[in-house]
């Protein structure tokens, strides 16, 4: 994600990236920050580190209680993930071999 955020120096331009990394028990979520490429930016940003450290630290605590309340809702209604879609035979990958690697 490519963002611009106002400061009293100007704009300054951010680049942020989230991952998701399976892992055996569910999904951990990397939110991974770029320092800004000035050091005109960077010294514009770092007063503001407290602020985004409060805010991504209420935004997690919300996210987690979003999860969980899905989750303990699934296991009430016992509902379960959805099915994937099937394979069009017109879709993009239409018509490639697929490629089976037996170790």
């Amino acid at each position: 994600n490519r963002s611009t955020m106002n400061t009293p120096i100007g704009p300054v331009k951010m680049l942020s990236t989230i991952e998701l990394e399976p892992t055996a028990t569910g999904t951990t979520i990397h939110f991974r920050f770029a320092a800004p490429k000035t050091a005109k930016e960077r010294a514009a940003l770092e007063p503001m580190t407290p602020m985004f450290a409060q805010i991504f630290r209420a935004s997690n605590e919300a996210l987690v209680a979003q999860l969980e309340a899905e989750l303990a809702a699934r296991r009430t209604d016992g509902s379960s993930e959805p099915d994937l879609p099937a394979a069009r035979p017109d879709g993009l990958l239409a018509g490639l071999t697929p490629l089976i690697i037996v170790s």
